[in-house]
């Protein structure tokens, strides 16, 4: 037996579950789904918080007055953004969004750093490294890739792992008969 084997019989029997699911009642059966899947996502997205936390990082102090740390810019509509420091917007659990899609070969579930911050958009560089300053005068010193995130993902026992938490997390709301928040199922699944 080899583990991918294994791999495909976990999501067969996770897709044979959601149909089963699905087919009691479409709107509460959909909702008991993507409340599973994002239960088991968030424990994801809580891993690769706590690796950019272990990351030996300089101080990250207040360097502007106004904000709380943070620098405001005015938009072309005239809206106020504030810009937060990278590392403490990407730890912060509200600064992730994830969504489900149904399609015929099953469900789809992606999550992602959200726009609520301004800077959100520099976790590629701590992703895959980065010279500051390259191709001009004040280039810096290479910055290595820190696989905070996809790195975290793509760990071989990783989708085993996702895949047990939403079938355990569909199996509690089955037993209970209702379909559970996000939140309840979080502390069903639990970290494994």
């Amino acid at each position: 037996m080899r583990l991918g084997d294994f791999m495909a019989w976990d999501r067969r029997q996770l897709r044979d579950l959601e149909k089963r699911i699905e087919g009691m009642d479409k709107k509460a059966g959909r909702r008991a789904i993507r409340n599973a899947h994002k239960a088991s996502v968030d424990v994801l997205n809580e891993k690769a918080r706590d690796e950019i936390n272990k990351q030996a990082f300089g101080p990250m102090g207040k360097r502007y007055k106004r904000g709380g740390g943070t620098v405001e810019r005015v938009t072309k509509g005239g809206k106020e953004k504030h810009v937060m420091n990278f590392r403490r917007a990407a730890v912060k659990k509200s600064s992730w969004s994830t969504r489900s899609w149904f399609t015929s070969q099953g469900v789809v579930t992606r999550t992602w750093l959200n726009r609520k911050h301004y800077l959100l958009y520099i976790g590629h560089m701590w992703e895959g490294g980065f010279t500051p300053g390259k191709g001009t005068k004040y280039q810096g010193t290479r910055v290595g890739a820190i696989n905070w995130r996809y790195g975290v993902a793509r760990k071989g026992s990783e989708e085993r792992m996702a895949i047990a938490r939403m079938l355990k997390a569909m199996r509690a709301q089955l037993e209970q008969g209702r379909t559970l928040t996000p939140g309840e199922l979080r502390n069903v699944v639990g970290n494994g």
